[in-house]
This record gives structure tokens, C-alpha cells and sequence, in this order.
């Protein structure tokens, strides 16, 4: 879908809110429950989708990973798992005691 779109010469902020509106999504998709348990090549594979997001995105403009995250300040999988845990464990710690996030003592089960 990008490289069709980017053919048609939109702009860099055009296409980076389509992949943050459809693409992104879908690897963030229960991500967070995973808790973890994603092997690094599970990992890999994730950030290796992005990677290749910005290589279309940037095009001849592509120089690295990093400066592509820096420069339209995106974030990595991990990252993005990490705000994602924490804002649930703020909003309903008994969840996060379910799917392994904090132990038992550190949130009362009435």
C-alpha cells in the first residue's frame, strides 16, 4: 500500500499518518499482553516490518533506522509496548496482575 502511494509522490507527514493510521496498528495489535514472551525473532520480524516502512517512506531521503525514528520522532515496537504497559497497570492494576505484569502482593484482589 505505501509503495503505491509513495509512486504517487505524497508527502513524507501524508504517509508516515497512513502507516501510524494502518499499518502500525496492526503490529501493535495485543502486543502488549504478550508480556514479554515474544522471542527475540518474533521481535525482530516486528521491527523489521518498520524498517522497511521507512526505507519506502524516506526513499533516496533513507540514511538509517535511528535517524528515520529521530528525525519524525517514531517509536520503536519496544518502546511503544513499554507506555503501553505501563498506562494499563496505572489505569487497572488487577488486569496487570492477571496477565503477569506485577505480582499478586503489589495489588490487593478483593
Amino acid at each position: 500500500m505505501l509503495r503505491c502511494l509513495r509512486s504517487y509522490n505524497l508527502p513524507i507527514n501524508d504517509l508516515l499518518a497512513i502507516y501510524k493510521g494502518y499499518v502500525r496498528p496492526v503490529l501493535d495489535y495485543c502486543v502488549p499482553l504478550f508480556n514479554g514472551n515474544l522471542t527475540k525473532e518474533q521481535v525482530n520480524k516486528l521491527e523489521r516490518v518498520q524498517k522497511r516502512v521507512c526505507r519506502i517512506i524516506f526513499g533516496n531521503n533513507y540514511s538509517s533506522y535511528r535517524d528515520a525514528f529521530s528525525v519524525f520522532k517514531l517509536e520503536t515496537l519496544e518502546n511503544r509496548t513499554n507506555c503501553v504497559q505501563i498506562s494499563l497497570c496505572q489505569s487497572n492494576p488487577t488486569i496487570c496482575v492477571e496477565v503477569g505484569y506485577l505480582p499478586k502482593e503489589a495489588v490487593s484482589l478483593n
